[in-house]
């Protein structure tokens, strides 16, 4: 059964909603303390010159020049009106697709591992793991996104943490979800690229220490956060993903944490190679959109290279074709 965030003994917002900005996928806006892990080591990827001057980009065969070009589609995982509502020619292609492949699909079976997986087991409570002192830090800044005391006390410190993260919780739906909706209406097929679980494991497998190190960490950054979120929006919304790498470099410094690496390793590259295998059967059927988060395409073992790497021709879109 689905937990609700409860308020005064009524569920005031579902755990999903919550949820879904992150494990729907991991990727455009992500929280403050991932975008400085998204471009740990990509210095060498980052140059005066705008590499990366598009959200949407073109992917071309070279190999069999009869298979109708894909796109790829970098997202924000904002319900923000101004990130949900496309310009024309993004528009223009991304609607004309015959399928959509994304990161996960909002779905039963991605709500079932969320609210399993986010869990503490038995009588456990997030209090007993960090203090009560650092609990009601946490409580309170929560308090403000529809997160009550008691459903708080029964998250991992790994999810309080992502949550921490976020924006306050929407009933409108972010801009991969919007998509999935819009396919869906018109009776296009869509695929997801991961498992909620596969996502959701990378933090799971972090040991007890780490999570915690991680939720203190994002404690500290909160003064923050509306900043560099209005500053990652701009960015993207001028479409320079080169912009996005610049300001998480700027924040590196901040990050001394060891498990960061590993972490780094495991949301970016390992699942870079994963989605980039995944989608090969959506591109050989041709026309078809890839929608993943935009930190996602950057960098030296971003998607754009990787693909580029297979023998595609990939270019950016800026205008209409």
């Amino acid at each position: 059964m689905n937990r609700g965030l409860m308020c005064n003994g009524k569920t005031k917002i579902n755990i999903i909603m919550i949820f879904q900005k992150f494990f729907y996928p991991l990727r455009g806006h992500v929280f403050f303390v991932l975008l400085v892990c998204f471009f740990v080591g990509a210095n060498s990827a980052y140059s005066a010159n705008a590499q990366y001057s598009s959200r949407l980009w073109k992917i071309e065969s070279r190999a069999d020049k009869k298979i109708a070009p894909s796109y790829l589609f970098g997202t924000m995982h904002l319900a923000d009106k101004q990130i949900v509502n496309l310009p024309p020619h993004i528009q223009q292609v991304v609607y004309s697709a015959d399928t959509l492949a994304i990161e996960v699909k909002l779905d039963a079976e991605s709500q079932r591992a969320l609210s399993t997986l986010t869990a503490l087991q038995g009588d456990e409570t997030l209090s007993d793991l960090i203090g009560n002192t650092q609990f009601k830090r946490v409580a309170q800044l929560l308090e403000a996104k529809g997160v009550s005391e008691y459903s708080l006390q029964r998250l991992k410190p790994w999810a309080a943490a992502l949550i921490l993260n976020y924006p306050p919780a929407s009933l409108d739906p972010v801009l991969d979800y919007s998509l999935q909706l819009k396919f869906s209406q018109q009776n296009k097929p869509v695929y997801q690229l991961e498992t909620a679980q596969e996502q959701i494991e990378i933090f799971d497998h972090l040991s007890l220490g780490d999570q915690i190190s991680f939720l203190e960490y994002s404690l500290k950054q909160q003064d923050h956060f509306d900043f560099y979120l209005q500053k990652m929006k701009q960015l993207y919304l001028d479409d320079d993903l080169e912009g996005l790498q610049a300001l998480a470099l700027e924040q590196m410094e901040d990050i001394n944490q060891p498990f960061m690496l590993q972490l780094f390793s495991n949301l970016i590259e390992k699942r870079n190679i994963k989605m980039v295998n995944r989608m090969q059967f959506h591109l050989k059927a041709g026309n078809s959109l890839i929608a993943v988060g935009a930190l996602h395409l950057t960098g030296p073992k971003g998607l754009i290279n990787l693909l580029r790497y297979k023998g595609y021709k990939v270019t950016p879109v800026l205008g209409i074709e």
